[in-house]
């Protein structure tokens, strides 16, 4: 789900991302992304620090 908000954020900004798009993108339910972040806010701030966090060796 983090990739997929990276990704659909990339495309769209963060300005126009709604949590549907991130959910049709990672093929799940929003409800399902609502439990894991419970505003677009916060998916924002864990896929940014997902995405900024080093590879596993």
């Amino acid at each position: 789900m983090l990739v997929a908000a990276c990704e659909v954020i990339a495309e769209v900004g963060f300005e126009k991302i709604r949590m549907r798009m991130v959910a049709e993108h990672a093929g799940v339910s929003t409800g399902l992304l609502h439990h894991h972040a419970e505003n677009r806010e916060r998916l924002f701030a864990e896929a940014m620090t997902h995405s900024l966090s080093p590879a596993p060796t």
